[in-house]
């Protein structure tokens, strides 16, 4: 295993890279949604290199990224694993949920300088609370899910059901706001 520091969004790095020593890899991790174009899939199936690439994988959902056609014909498969991170993102949105609704980030501030100030008003619960989730696909269910464990009320306009943690927003334009 090899391991590198290049700005990948920059085709010609992620090209020199990938054909540095005239090595090349079988496989990639595809991340960021980095573009994996035809001039970088030609380079890394190049018959000079050592090791052709071979396959693509992704961590998470979707290939748009990559151009699937130029893949097809140099012989490289690509794969994603949809719904890996779900709970990860589910979960870091809730936790600026709760940092925002609490002002977690002053409040540590005035504590890493050695003050309390304790709030001016009660805060708001989660449980007062409405949120609004824009797509019940992996990350928005497990979202939905998480925030209604909190006893918070969940409304939700997807193209998927809204199972049980969600009601059904009839347009966006009805889902919560802050006021």
């Amino acid at each position: 295993m090899d391991f590198t520091d290049f700005d990948a969004f920059e085709e010609s790095a992620l090209i020199a890279e990938i054909i540095r020593g005239g090595i090349g890899y079988r496989a990639v991790k595809s991340r960021a949604g980095v573009p994996l174009r035809a001039t970088f899939l030609a380079a890394a199936t190049d018959p000079a290199l050592t090791n052709r690439l071979r396959v693509i994988g992704r961590a998470g959902a979707g290939t748009d990224h990559v151009d699937l056609a130029a893949a097809a014909r140099h012989g490289v498969t690509i794969t994603h694993t949809p719904g890996s991170n779900a709970t990860a993102v589910a979960e870091f949105a809730l936790a600026q949920l709760l940092a925002l609704t609490r002002n977690l980030s002053e409040h540590n501030e005035a504590a890493y300088r050695g003050r309390w100030n304790g709030p001016a008003a009660p805060a708001v619960e989660l449980s007062e609370l409405t949120l609004g989730v824009l797509g019940l696909g992996r990350i928005g269910q497990a979202l939905a899910e998480r925030a209604a464990a909190l006893g918070m009320t969940v409304q939700s306009l997807s193209r998927h059901p809204a199972g049980a943690a969600a009601l059904r927003a009839e347009s966006l334009g009805t889902l919560p706001r802050r006021r």
